[in-house]
């Protein structure tokens, strides 16, 4: 939002009796006021503040981003020496090696049914026996809800055809359908 003011007033020298703006003509006196008000409300020293804040923070955040990636980097290309209990060596070399074996021996670790590690004749690798679990138990999902919807379309299917044949017996074994075509006949006659 902008204000443009332009006056021309020559009044000589303003007095109000206010010593600020002793000796100034009223044009100074009001361009001096207008500034001093427009500097108290800017508020320029807070937000150059602010801002200046606002970047230090994102500068010692990437810096300190930046030194423990480094850190973890240096970290995992560290080389190491893994022994066993005699003090012979187990493995040899970076830690992200070492991770990487170790994730790649939990999957192919031999695992039962239960995901319990074994030596048995009928032990999976971890991650196989995992999707061999996950189906299994789909496809049984899967069949007890195919079963339920097939059994309720059996069992709607033949509710309608039993309450059917029941009525047509009892309808032939009444003699009701005399009736009803007697009915229907005095019905046809009138409409005739």
């Amino acid at each position: 939002m902008g204000m443009t003011i332009k006056t021309e007033l020559d009044l000589g020298d303003y007095h109000d009796g206010d010593s600020e703006y002793e000796g100034e003509t009223l044009e100074q006196a009001i361009i001096s006021s207008i500034v001093t008000e427009a500097k108290s409300k800017l508020n320029i020293k807070e937000t150059v503040d602010k801002i200046i804040e606002e970047q230090m923070d994102m500068s010692i955040k990437d810096a300190i981003g930046k030194w423990a990636e480094n850190l973890i980097e240096n970290y995992l290309d560290k080389e190491i020496v893994v022994t066993d209990k005699y003090g012979e060596s187990d493995f040899e070399g970076t830690v992200r090696q070492r991770i990487n074996k170790q994730f790649e021996d939990v999957w192919e670790q031999k695992v039962d049914k239960n995901l319990k590690k074994t030596n048995q004749y009928d032990g999976k690798p971890r991650f196989e026996r995992m999707v061999e679990n996950i189906v299994s138990e789909y496809s049984v999902k899967f069949v007890k809800d195919t079963e339920k919807e097939v059994t309720e379309a059996v069992k709607q299917q033949l509710n309608g055809d039993l309450k059917i044949a029941i009525g047509k017996g009892v309808i032939e074994n009444i003699g009701i359908s005399k009736i009803i075509d007697g009915m229907r006949q005095i019905g046809n006659d009138q409409k005739a």
